[in-house]
Formats: C-alpha cells, structure tokens, sequence
C-alpha cells in the first residue's frame, strides 16, 4: 500500500499551484499568457512540468500556411508552464505518433510562450486558456478551425481523429467535401456578393436577438410559475406542521390526564 503522506512531492505541487496563479492573473489582466522569469525557472527545474512534443509538427505563423495546405489539423496550443498541458502531453504524444506522416491528418502543436507562436496565439487564433484544441481545415488563417471540447485521453482524440479528420473537411474553401446538402448551401452563399452576405448577417443577428428575447420571456414565465409553485408549497407545509403540532399538544394533554 503507498504511503502518501510520504511519497507526496510538496515542492512540486507548490510549483503546480504557482503556474496556476499564474494562468488567474493572465485571466484577470485578459492576457493568458503571463509569464515571469521565476515561473520560466520553475519549467526548466521541474521534470513534471516538461512539455516535449516530439511527434507532433510544431507550427508558428511563419510555417503555419504551409505546414498545414491541404490538411486536415488537429492542433494543440499549449504553454511549458501550464500543469494542464503537461498532463496532456503523454495522450497527444501518442495522437501525433499515430498520424505521423499521414497523407491528410496533420497533428500538430503550438507552443503559446514562445516569442512568434505567442503572437499565433494572441492576436490570430485568439487563445483564450491552455490548453486549446483546434481542430478542421486550416486554410484561410485558420477560420474554419473548431474547438474541440471533448474527452482529452488518447482513446478518445484517436477516435475522434479517426471518425472525422481523416478526409478533406467541408469549408468554403472546399466545397467538393461537403455532403449533397451542405454543397448546396454552400454553393448558394458563394454566389452573394459581399453586401448581399453582409445582409444575410445581420438578418441573422437579428434573428439570434429575437431568440433570445423569446426565450427570456419563456424564461421569466418559468420563474414566475416556480415562485407560485414555491409559494404554494411552503403555505401547504406550513399547515400541515401546524396541523402535526396541534396534534402533538393533544396527545401531551391526553396523557397528563392519565
């Protein structure tokens, strides 16, 4: 049995809760990337913490475009000093070299605390905690990527890769990917001019605005029924406790008079 009161390595936990205060003050001052030379030095001498992607193609936005033509992108943006990151290495580790080399999928990484990839992440994808995970057709800068919000084992980022990044992705970009259906929709967009486009978003706009108006009423009819509900609830408990009390005192008075 371990002992692990014993084993518990209290430095390196110190140090883990450290790049975690770090991540809240980049939160806070809306820049996740704050990084100071004490947490730079606790990376290099903590072995926990290391981050090494051996396998997987490290992007920056010098390489970016090329790097990723005609692929479809799995892309980790990850940080040395994020703890989160580094439990997460050993699973992408073996996702990239699953895919090395393939013909389609390209697993790749970018390392956020870095001087050229830090302005990937910051002002051209937006990153806005570590680790993210992107993922579809990369081409146009990227525009077309998702965020993955799944499960983070290697079981589970195999079967996604798998499932659905082992083919060209529909995008604008690539039409002739698309299922019947979504060819047709895309192709239809593609034929509006850019007022004509521009229309349709804030037709859409509006349209997402008026869901919500409908839905905050929806809303507030469900809290004002749950009020009454609540309400009623408590006034009938109220009287059945009186109720139970007025029994009780009977009881008492029945057996004083024996």
């Amino acid at each position: 049995q371990v002992d692990y009161c014993s084993t518990f390595d209290w430095l390196n936990a110190f140090k883990r809760m450290k790049s975690f205060l770090l991540c809240i003050i980049g939160a806070i001052l809306s820049c996740p990337f704050v990084l100071v030379v004490d947490a730079k030095e606790d990376y290099k001498s903590s072995s926990s913490l290391m981050v090494d992607d051996s396998s997987s193609v490290a992007l920056t936005r010098d390489n970016f475009e090329k790097v990723t033509l005609d692929k479809t992108v799995f892309v980790k943006f990850f940080a040395p000093w994020c703890s989160h990151c580094a439990e997460l290495q050993p699973e992408w580790e073996q996702l990239a070299v699953e895919f090395q080399n393939h013909h389609v999928t390209l697993v790749a990484s970018v390392d956020c605390s870095a001087h050229p990839p830090r302005t990937l992440c910051e002002q051209d994808f937006n990153i806005q905690g570590l680790p993210t995970l992107l993922y579809g057709d990369a081409s146009q800068g990227g525009v077309y990527l998702h965020e993955y919000r799944g499960d983070k084992s290697y079981r589970a980022l195999s079967a996604f890769t798998n499932e659905h990044l082992t083919r060209p992705m529909c995008s604008p970009a690539n039409v002739n990917a698309c299922d019947p259906e979504m060819k047709t929709r895309m192709e239809t967009i593609l034929q509006l001019d850019k007022s004509q486009l521009e229309q349709a978003i804030q037709e859409a706009e509006h349209e997402i605005q008026q869901a919500e108006v409908v839905f905050q009423e929806k809303f507030q009819n469900m809290q004002t029924r749950y009020d009454q509900v609540a309400a009623d609830h408590a006034a009938k408990e109220a009287r059945i406790k009186a109720n139970m009390k007025m029994i009780q005192a009977v009881i008492q008075t029945k057996t004083n008079d024996l």
